[in-house]
């Protein structure tokens, strides 16, 4: 590992969440805090994670398969070193190591969103190497690279912060973590180059902290990381220089540390976090440098630490904090190399990780916190929409959530302009946008969340490039884009956030191939890809965070088979399926994490005849294709590995006539094909287990004249 980040943890303590924390110091160092999760019946519904391209990544959590899923990412103001979330998971606390400054976000619990809260973000007195709540939400603290932690009190309505008086409060040299007590008595800081942890008292009226008899306490060398068990009975310190973990025994009057007898115990090579399951049995510590966790089994009665069988178990490249669901059956581990995030089941008798699956992230992920809830994160089927080509509208379609089945809104159609030809949402469902191939123009409408409804944005049409073809929007929902086939470039914009009117970025248009047909995001949003039919070939780009502007990416465009018309890149970002219209063919490429560029997965695979439109389903496994020649639709099976595509048993699979797109809705249940010569919607059941697609009776539903594309959206529940 080549790549060294300033990093520090926290931890949370509160009985409604499980959490942790990463962020930056000055002596290089990373550290992780997981804070003890309540369990009793909640469920894991949205993890973040912390990126130093200055974003957090947000994700929706299956609870019972412990996948993650991409829901977009939010810009703070500084590098998103250390989070924190409150206890009642209302605000999430972003601390950064590259600004003196706490960004706040007010959460919504439905679809897990981020917004800034007023006057976020808030001055501190260094930068946040680590950030904690208090069990009751009161206050908050962060310890900053020079030896002193900022207090403040949290506004419980706004999320707003206001100084505590006498903050900073002084501590020990380079301070890489903070924990907050899971009695709301004490907080706890690592120090790094002190060799020490500083115990203080929390005042429970003014949240001033004082220092404890005896503190601080000594550690290994170079402690990066500090926790406590559920309890609060034990204290464990990972320490980054001699490869172990100290453990002490806490006096829960006084805050005293006693270290247990046989402290410290061996950990693996540059342990940089540490964190105790919900259930106080289990302590888990990432080892960046051997890239493995570490697994112990807690004596209740001592705190000795002993080794689970197995352990260490293998990571990712580089893992640099882990977190424990709050039912304590998955685990999730970021891995700042390989800049994606490992998940493990857990077993609990033993605490053991089995690795599950591995999903991107954004630009070097650390820190993590996971919002947890009485009901699981799901998405429910609401509204359907065609782009009609001949007739120039979009028909509207309201889904019945358990069937499947389309029923046409009372409203529709409604009016596009010249020869609809692609029609998109934002990830919210909130706006639609249609690609209007002859006037030249991105016809942008504002949904009615309970009706279906599609009302013009104030300004629609929106000028595009000569032909655009499609419209896309970004995962974080902020810009949209257009691939223009006759100027051969792709338009971007930005998208009012409360309108959903586009505003053309700086430097639009930017340069693609011959006849661009697509514009495809992977989940993270970094990256952009637009396969291009006459030149045989797949342009890529880097997205940036904040104007959506495009750069190419070293090595683009990338060769594929012939006439590439549509792609689509699979939930983890880890692959890119190509359809080649004319090659009755698809291309497969696998995702470098750090470069975005392609690298080719085995030899072309035979498709349909004319493959227009690509899609994944939602559970990763599946990827599917609908050919307008021959009115079908291609299954095959993803090796969760290599990316490599097999058919499916029975594929393919009949759809209509001039079968022109196909999309999935949201929850994943259903799948729909724009027919265009026999101008309807073929409608579909998705096997979650198989991948296989059945017709749904009826399944076949009128649209308008020459339908060429669909989208499916939902809501969240």
């Amino acid at each position: 590992m080549n790549r060294f980040f300033k990093l520090c943890a926290v931890l949370v303590s509160g009985c409604l969440l499980l959490m942790g924390s990463s962020c930056s110091s000055s002596n290089g160092n990373t550290v992780i805090v997981v804070a003890p999760g309540a369990g009793g019946g909640l469920v894991s519904r949205f993890v973040y994670v912390g990126n130093s391209d200055k974003t957090v990544s947000i994700f929706i959590v299956d609870d019972a398969s412990g996948e993650l899923r991409h829901h977009g990412y939010v810009e703070t103001v500084g590098t998103a070193y250390s989070l924190a979330l409150d206890p009642l998971n209302r605000f999430l606390f972003v601390g950064s190591d590259s600004t003196l400054t706490l960004s706040v976000f007010a959460i919504d619990g439905t679809t897990g969103g981020l917004t800034p809260v007023p006057g976020s973000p808030f001055s501190t007195a260094g930068v946040s190497l680590g950030v904690d709540v208090s069990p009751g939400g009161e206050f908050v603290y962060t310890a900053d690279d020079i030896g002193r932690v900022s207090a403040f009190t949290v506004d419980p309505t706004s999320g707003s912060l206001t100084p505590i008086p006498g903050s900073p409060f002084i501590t020990g040299f380079a301070p890489n973590s903070i924990a907050v007590h899971p009695s709301g008595k004490f907080v706890l800081v690592a120090n790094f180059n002190s060799t020490t942890v500083s115990v203080f008292s929390i005042d429970p009226t003014s949240g001033v902290l004082a220092s404890v008899p005896g503190s601080p306490f000594g550690t290994g060398f170079g402690p990066v990381s500090v926790t406590t068990d559920p309890a609060g009975k034990f204290v464990f310190v990972a320490n980054f220089s001699n490869a172990s973990v100290s453990a002490y025994a806490m006096d829960m009057a006084t805050g005293t540390l006693t270290e247990v007898a046989g402290s410290p115990f061996a950990a693996g090579t540059v342990p940089f976090a540490v964190a105790v399951d919900p259930t106080g049995a289990f302590a888990y510590v990432a080892n960046r440098d051997s890239d493995d966790v570490s697994v112990y089994a807690i004596d209740p009665t001592t705190g000795v630490l002993t080794e689970t069988a197995g352990s260490p178990f293998a990571a990712g490249d580089g893992p640099s904090f882990i977190a424990i669901a709050d039912s304590g059956e998955h685990a999730y581990v970021t891995n700042l190399e390989t800049e994606e995030v490992s998940e493990f089941a857990v077993d609990s008798l033993t605490g053991a990780l089995t690795p599950t699956g591995v999903i991107r992230a954004r630009s070097n992920p650390q820190a993590i916190a996971i919002l947890s809830g009485t009901a699981v994160a799901t998405y429910i089927p609401t509204f359907a929409y065609t782009a009609n080509r001949e007739d120039g509208t979009v028909s509207g379609f309201q889904i019945d959530e358990l069937s499947g089945s389309l029923t046409e809104l009372a409203s529709s159609p409604f009016p596009a302009g010249a020869s609809p030809f692609f029609i998109n949402a934002s990830p919210s469902g909130d706006f639609i946008y249609v690609a209007n191939e002859n006037s030249d123009d991105v016809s942008g409408y504002t949904r009615d969340s309970l009706t279906g409804d599609l009302t013009a944005v104030a300004g629609s049409p929106f000028p595009a490039g000569n032909g655009p073809l499609s419209t896309s929007v970004d995962p974080s929902g902020r810009f949209a884009y257009s691939a223009n086939f006759i100027s051969g470039d792709v338009s971007g914009f930005t998208i009012d956030p409360a309108s959903g009117a586009l505003t053309k970025i700086s430097g639009s248009p930017f340069g693609a191939g011959t006849e661009p047909h697509q514009v495809v995001f992977d989940p993270t949003g970094r990256f952009a890809y637009v396969p291009n039919l006459l030149s045989d070939n797949v342009s890529a780009f880097n997205v940036h965070p904040t104007t959506g502007a495009l750069t190419p990416i070293t090595g683009s465009p990338f060769a594929t088979g012939k006439g590439p018309r549509s792609a689509a890149v699979d939930p983890t970002g880890r692959f890119l399926t190509v359809g080649n219209n004319i090659g009755d063919s698809i291309s497969v490429f696998a995702i470098d994490a750090i470069t975005g560029a392609l690298t080719s997965v085995g030899a072309d695979l035979a498709s349909g005849n004319g493959p227009n439109s690509v899609t994944v389903g939602t559970s990763r496994k599946f990827s599917y294709i609908a050919s307008s020649g021959s009115g079908d639709i291609t299954e095959y099976s993803i090796d969760a590995m290599t990316g490599v595509h097999a058919l499916l048993a029975g594929s393919p699979v009949a759809s209509g006539s001039g079968t022109f797109s196909i999309s999935i809705d949201p929850s994943g249940m259903f799948a729909y094909t724009a027919n265009a010569s026999s101008d309807d919607v073929s409608a579909f059941i998705v096997d979650g287990l198989t991948g296989e697609l059945a017709p749904i009776f009826p399944g076949i539903f009128p649209a308008g004249d020459d339908p060429r594309s669909i989208v499916a959206t939902g809501r969240m529940k």
